[in-house]
């Protein structure tokens, strides 16, 4: 993309600084605009900036996750299924990326249906992904295991009960899994479906040596906390696929469950509306219900 189109959605927002999108990150001034070229029905760009200085950051990681999404699967039929970055403009004060337009449904807009295939199906992309984006098994790293450990300090008062989940966790240091490109956010909003395809957006908190299993319990949480929860036996077999070992799913399993808790408990507020703070606290319901240790629920603080 040339620097015109740019400067015009740039003046885009400049035009309606009144819009307001809510994120992950709080409410910022981020503006989203889809952008037709001349006779055409369907978008060609999605077009974001903002002159929040959060949004900016954000804006940066996904610009930057673009591009090494791009060099991970460039030879793979799954490139036409993400976005590919299109331009990138910054001054002291403003940021705007351009992306392609990907079209479809968020799954989480289908799951009131009966028929569950669409959970299936996102799983097998994200194995498809995972392989494509070339796997890797190494051993699980002590700052893997900390980061645990230390949302354990805070989120679970009774002892007895942390040991045990600290004890579960600290079995996985030095465990063989497979690590690689993680979305970071794979979920079933951010999974559409148009016709047979699907397609994956929102990859600004993707990283490129993560564990890979936290993809599929993130998507499995998610789909949960939806009101439509998967099937354990699906999950399980997309984590063998993987080359997840049976022996560390759990282990594996309630170390991710117990971070993205963390997480969501340590967000700033301040910024958080009505609406993003109900998510939060559904989300931590959600999680707190499906930690398990020993065969038994936890009670986390």
């Amino acid at each position: 993309m040339n620097p015109a189109p740019l400067a015009i959605v740039r003046g885009l927002g400049r035009a309606y600084p009144f819009l307001k999108m809510p994120t992950r990150h709080g409410v910022t001034g981020r503006w989203v605009f889809l952008v037709f070229r001349h006779g055409e029905r369907d978008p060609s760009w999605v077009v974001k900036g903002t002159r929040d200085p959060r949004g900016i950051a954000a804006l940066r990681a996904e610009r930057d996750a673009l591009r090494r999404l791009a060099t991970a699967i460039e030879h793979s039929t799954l490139a036409s299924q993400v976005p590919r970055l299109l331009g990138w403009d910054e001054t002291e004060s403003e940021a705007c990326l351009v992306e392609t337009f990907l079209a479809g449904i968020p799954l989480a807009g289908r799951f009131a249906s009966t028929n569950e295939s669409g959970l299936a199906d996102a799983l097998d992309w994200l194995a498809r992904f995972h392989e494509a984006a070339r796997l890797r098994i190494a051993p699980i790293s002590r700052d893997a295991v900390e980061s645990a450990l230390t949302a354990c300090e805070s989120l679970i008062p009774d002892d007895a009960t942390r040991q045990c989940v600290e004890r579960e966790i600290r079995s996985l240091q030095g465990r063989p899994a497979p690590h690689g490109f993680v979305h970071g956010d794979f979920n079933p909003h951010n999974v559409l479906r148009e016709g047979n395809a699907l397609s994956v957006i929102d990859w600004e908190d993707s990283h490129v040596d993560g564990l890979v299993s936290d993809d599929v319990f993130d998507f499995t949480a998610v789909a949960e906390f939806i009101g439509r929860p998967v099937a354990r036996e699906v999950a399980s077999a997309t984590l063998r696929r993987l080359g997840v070992p049976e022996e560390i799913e759990r282990a594996l399993r309630l170390q991710f469950l117990v971070r993205a808790l963390g997480r969501e408990a340590a967000r700033d507020s301040s910024a958080a509306t009505s609406e993003t703070s109900e998510y939060r606290e559904r989300w931590v319901r959600v999680v707190r219900r499906e930690i398990e240790v020993e065969g038994r629920r936890i009670q986390v603080g």
